[in-house]
């Protein structure tokens, strides 16, 4: 998001202003051993000469006040007057080997901050606080948090508008419903089917059925009814086969690189429609239309739904030599390692390819799949871990798209989600082309229509879509919900809202920690008015005193001149 490269750039701007900063201090103020060295600010030359450096030690403090409002440092005076500066770790910045260099990268999600000794090499720091920590927490934690979120609402919003369209149909409908890469076999597809019925009708142009295909689902095993007559069994491993049977001269269905399309035959139209009573429903609780995206309104041009269906039995489809970079960071959001995968050519399914993946990761956290088939990791307790990505080989051999893409892997990768949707292509140029109508399920072939231009009841269903319960994964610090779209939004709206009032309320505490701190040091190296008001009467009282005694003495010894 274009709002976090802005924060990143803004604490790259902060971390040039503390390096020139540590540069400054470094000419001005640092102890450097040298004799006869003479120094632009002079704190040290004048006090090893005996002379004033008030004014040097006020430019001095200064410049270590501006460098500790941008990180937390450590500052040791020197008996003659220069300083050591560190960071809040202990490591070198500032003294009297010269000035550190100080660089920020990032890989992944996480960011390092280094400093570099003159002649040494580059040390991972940490900046403990200041504008920069700040910056850096907003970058890297905070704003792909919030994206993160705001992806999954609209992507739970848009699940939910493409089930009501996916359930319903356009008047007249489509020569052909193509859906989106599932990203696995039809196969292991239709193997998460467990229940529930959909029907596929092929139609002419003014809505009578032509052809209807029932399918009742069953996992191992379940039927196909065709124009409500013959029923027969089909396997997952059939499925494409017996659909293409029950069709037969009315339409084709074809699966190619994860993609499920129906086409109708003739001139006529396909749609298709659950049953009300007993939708039909995969182990992500998916409808048939639905998680194959056959009609969907709004397509990605990336993966937006993590819910796979595979379990750990799956094959792995994933091509031998692919490689996965890992970036592991703590809570603070700074680098800890990398880890990386091979794909091996011995994993055979999806539990041999992730048993690899957590061993590359070791102790701090491991991967999971939960029953929907979505891909979670779990951080070590009470360590913070999060994982980002730095690269990704890996190949899809069903579909193409990356272990990553597939699986939603790190905040940036699901934050980025909601930037991929769009309006479908031919409905953004034809609305007419939008499915505001639903299947009469009631009709028989050759009958009255089942579907009519009048009919809104899809249309109904999408406005009403963002009452419907959604099952919302992990965002943030947001944990799994189930909510209506409405209901998260809301959730959302108070969670940016607290998290506001939070930072003000941390800001206005340090800025009164700062003035309370700058009135304590004051009240030491500063000067009291009343004070020294006090103090010059005593001294005016004392030389008028000494002034009279002054004069009375001249008096005497004028009248002892005169005597004489």
């Amino acid at each position: 998001m274009g709002s976090i490269s802005d924060v990143l750039n803004i604490a790259t701007s902060g971390l040039q202003t503390a390096q020139s900063l540590v540069k400054v201090t470094s000419d001005n103020i640092a102890n450097v051993n040298t004799p006869g060295y003479a120094r632009k600010i002079g704190t040290q030359s004048e006090i090893v000469a005996g002379g004033d450096a008030t004014g040097s030690q006020n430019t001095q403090a200064q410049l270590l006040d501006q460098l500790a409002g941008l990180m937390q440092i450590q500052v040791q005076p020197t008996a003659t007057g220069g300083v050591t500066v560190r960071s809040s770790d202990g490591s070198y910045l500032v003294g009297d080997q010269g000035a550190s260099t100080l660089s920020y990268s990032t890989l992944g999600s996480s960011g390092v901050m280094t400093a570099t000794r003159p002649k040494g090499s580059p040390q991972q720091i940490r900046v403990g606080g200041g504008a920069i920590a700040g910056l850096m927490q907003m970058g890297q934690i905070e704003l792909p948090q919030l994206a993160n979120q705001l992806s999954e609402f609209v992507s739970g919003a848009v699940d939910q508008i493409n089930a009501a369209h996916n359930n319903a149909s356009a008047v007249p409908p489509p020569a052909s419903l193509t859906g989106s890469n599932v990203g696995m076999s039809l196969n292991d597809a239709a193997l998460g089917f467990t229940s529930g019925k959909t029907t596929i009708a092929i139609t002419n142009a003014a809505g009578v059925l032509q052809k209807t295909v029932a399918i009742n689902f069953g996992g191992t095993a379940g039927t196909m009814t065709v124009d409500g007559g013959a029923v027969s069994a089909y396997t997952p491993g059939g499925f494409l086969a017996s659909l293409n049977l029950a069709l037969g001269t009315s339409g084709t269905a074809s699966f190619t690189n994860g993609v499920l399309q129906i086409t109708a035959s003739s001139g006529n139209g396909v749609a298709i429609s659950d049953d009300p009573a007993n939708p039909s429903q995969n182990v992500s609780g998916e409808s048939f239309g639905q998680f194959f995206g056959l009609n969907d309104l709004i397509k990605s041009n990336t993966t937006s739904n993590y819910n796979t269906g595979i379990n750990g039995s799956s094959p792995n489809t994933f091509a031998t030599g692919g490689t996965i970079k890992l970036e592991l960071a703590d809570a603070s959001g700074a680098a800890i390692r990398q880890a990386t995968l091979t794909i091996p050519s011995t994993a055979a399914t999806m539990n041999d390819v992730i048993a690899g993946l957590n061993q590359s990761i070791g102790a701090y956290g491991s991967f999971g799949l939960d029953t929907k088939g979505q891909l979670i990791f779990s951080p070590a307790p009470n360590s913070g871990v999060s994982i980002s990505v730095v690269s990704d080989s890996t190949v899809n051999s069903v579909g193409g798209g990356t272990f990553t893409q597939m699986f939603g892997i790190g905040a940036s990768t699901r934050g980025n989600r909601a930037a991929s949707f769009s309006i479908r292509a031919d409905i953004a140029a034809n609305p007419s082309k939008m499915a505001l109508a639903q299947l009469d399920l009631t009709q028989t072939v050759g009958g009255s229509p089942a579907l009519g231009a009048g009919d809104g009841r899809g249309a109904l269903a999408m406005a009403t879509s963002g009452q419907k319960l959604n099952a919302f994964s992990p965002a943030g610090d947001m944990s799994p919900l189930k909510l209506s779209v409405s209901d998260y939004a809301a959730e959302l709206s108070g969670l940016i809202g607290t998290k506001a009032a939070n930072a003000d309320t941390a800001r206005q505490s340090a800025v009164a920690v700062s003035a309370q701190a700058d009135a304590q040091r004051s009240s030491v190296e500063g000067v009291n008015m009343d004070e020294e008001l006090v103090n010059l009467t005593v001294y005016q009282q004392s030389y008028s005193a000494c002034s009279r005694l002054i004069q009375a003495s001249s008096d005497m010894f004028q009248v002892l001149l005169q005597m004489i």
